[in-house]
């Protein structure tokens, strides 16, 4: 069982893309298929393959694979792939809402001819991972190493493999989307809404050694919470073993806490809170030993009897 997923580029008439760039980005795309693919089942492996495009652009095929061979849900497949397809919107602002994942859907309905169950399985699915950000920063990844290589003049993303996407995000917008926060999927606001932005002190209670926005885990003065550490750089240094998290209790973060709150009621509650930048890392402090002997025997004490 598999899926196939193509990440297709424009280029400049009678150019070839810069290999590191390629290579770069290809790595981007297959760190977000497989993201996508963990989170929705962890057994899912996801191979890339290169294939020439025509002349004028450049395809980076993706075939996602059921490691085990026991997988039954097609859509589960399919779910992943059009994570990453919906990423790609050339209006990625306001076309990721409820309406845009279903058009997106129902492309692929018409395409492969899903029911219409599932369908609506796959469309709710995609909607939660878009919404968690399940893919996003590889994305970012992705306009990123292109827009290194002046002869990517637009990018884009298919399931199907001789067809050219219908949409492709030209070069103008690849700095825009490389930066952009966070992409959201729009939800119904029933209040006012708020954002805080305030440096605080956390305590690490667990990490998220991979890419992406998973929420790591932490604790501050209102207890313990959850939220995407945003801060790249921060992030690559870890991943990479030049800012190492220590296995041990007590580490402390000084952080930019972004806390997004919603007004029902006339009281305000968190929705969300992000790890904008993440300032300085401290270790707990070691504990001292407690001297349990002395090299020299302790001091007899007079003998009260003696001493009368």
């Amino acid at each position: 069982m598999q899926e196939a997923l193509t990440l297709f580029l424009d280029l400049q008439p009678g150019e070839k893309a810069d290999l590191s760039a390629v290579a770069r980005a290809a790595l981007a795309f297959d760190a977000a298929i497989k993201e996508a693919a963990y989170v929705i089942d962890p057994s899912l492996e996801v191979a890339v393959e290169f294939d020439s495009g025509t002349e004028g652009s450049l395809k980076l095929n993706a075939l996602i694979t059921d490691a085990r061979k026991k997988l039954t849900d097609p859509n589960v497949l399919k779910a992943a792939a059009l994570v990453i397809l919906g990423w790609f919107a050339t209006d990625t602002r306001s076309a990721l809402d409820q309406s845009y994942i279903q058009s997106l859907v129902a492309h692929e309905q018409a395409a492969t001819g899903l029911s219409d169950e599932d369908a609506k399985k796959i469309a709710e699915k995609v909607a939660e991972l878009m919404k968690g950000g399940i893919a996003h920063e590889q994305v970012k990844r992705i306009y990123r190493e292109l827009e290194t290589d002046p002869k990517v003049t637009g990018v884009g993303a298919t399931t199907r493999r001789d067809h050219r996407p219908e949409a492709v995000v030209p070069r103008s917008r690849f700095r825009e989307l490389s930066t952009m926060e966070r992409f959201e999927v729009p939800t119904a606001i029933s209040g006012p809404v708020r954002t805080r932005e305030k440096t605080e002190t956390v305590t690490l209670i667990s990490p998220v050694l991979l890419s992406g926005s998973r929420r790591w885990k932490f604790s501050f003065h209102e207890g313990e919470f959850g939220a995407p550490v945003l801060d790249q750089d921060f992030l690559d240094r870890v991943l990479s073993g030049r800012e190492p998290i220590p296995m041990a209790a007590g580490l402390t973060m000084d952080v930019v806490l972004q806390t997004k709150e919603e007004q029902t009621d006339g009281v305000w509650a968190i929705v969300s809170r992000s790890v904008l930048r993440v300032l300085k890392v401290t270790k707990a402090p070691a504990q001292q030993a407690l001297q349990l002997s002395s090299s020299s025997p302790p001091q007899q004490q007079p003998n009260a009897d003696e001493n009368d």
